[in-house]
């Protein structure tokens, strides 16, 4: 995977405030799900898998202790996953 030693950046918005846009990526498996944020905390948006439905819910766990539990609507292929990642730290857009 391809770090980027800086945050991406968008345009300024109109306070003439930098937003920071983000991507997150649960790992372990074969299925992934993406969350995609704004530093202004009014566009957030998660990947969206190939079924509508909220079960089995995808559980995930950080550092053993913490877990976040994802309907199966938002559960991707890992390897999609790697591309979308790949793509935002090319472009700083959200992955098509």
């Amino acid at each position: 995977m391809v770090a980027r030693s800086e945050p991406i950046i968008s345009n300024q918005n109109e306070s003439n405030r930098l937003i920071c846009i983000t991507i997150t990526m649960v790992v372990g498996g074969q299925e992934t799900v993406l969350g995609f944020g704004s530093g202004d905390l009014n566009a957030n948006y998660a990947s969206k898998g190939a079924s509508d439905a909220v079960e089995p819910v995808m559980t995930c766990y950080f550092m053993m202790w913490h877990h976040s539990e994802f309907p199966r609507k938002y559960v991707i292929p890992v390897a999609d996953g790697v591309k979308a990642v790949h793509q935002f730290l090319d472009s700083g857009d959200l992955p098509t």
